[in-house]
């Protein structure tokens, strides 16, 4: 008897430490790109993640990508609840605090199709405007409606390093 408690505790303990673990691993650090809605071919994905961290090391900006196939689980009430603009605004917002992002977050999703991009707000003044957060979700919509996903991925960070490099010279 005391051998199954000790299995039982035991096997508690590995359940617990596992769930932990994969949730550790579900939080991305930045610059990363994190394609769990399968949109980019691990080349795009490399080419990316290397551009993303000349951003950071360059100019000391996080770009955390983010695809999902569709609305998680959990989260499509909410969805319904608060409509497609709040919802989206609102989990790139959690998104944002818990991967502890500290320059631009770019969210995609399968079903509904949608792109939102966050930029936070200390970049907006100045290195990384408004105008160039729509600019850039137009230029990924635009590459992404033809099926070039990395293309549309490999240009959206190309468009940032630019723009943010540019935006510095001129302030």
């Amino acid at each position: 008897m005391r051998a199954l408690a000790t299995s039982v505790c035991t096997f508690a303990i590995f359940v617990a430490t596992a769930h932990l673990a994969r949730a550790d691993a579900d939080v991305a650090r930045p610059p990363a790109v994190l394609d769990q809605g399968d949109f980019f071919s691990p080349g795009g994905i490399a080419a990316a993640e290397k551009l993303a961290v000349r951003v950071h090391d360059e100019l000391g900006q996080d770009i955390l990508v983010l695809t999902y196939p569709r609305v998680p689980d959990n989260k499509v009430n909410e969805f319904q609840q608060k409509g497609k603009d709040r919802f989206f605004a609102d989990w790139l917002n959690e998104l944002a605090a818990r991967h502890k992002v500290r320059g631009i977050l770019i969210l995609i999703v399968g079903n509904p199709r949608h792109v939102q991009i966050g930029v936070q707000k200390s970049l907006l003044a100045s290195q990384f405007t408004t105008r160039d957060r729509d600019t850039l979700r137009d230029l990924m919509v635009d590459r992404f409606h033809h099926n070039a996903f990395d293309r549309g991925l490999l240009d959206g960070m190309r468009f940032i390093l630019d723009r943010i490099r540019q935006n510095k010279q001129a302030h």
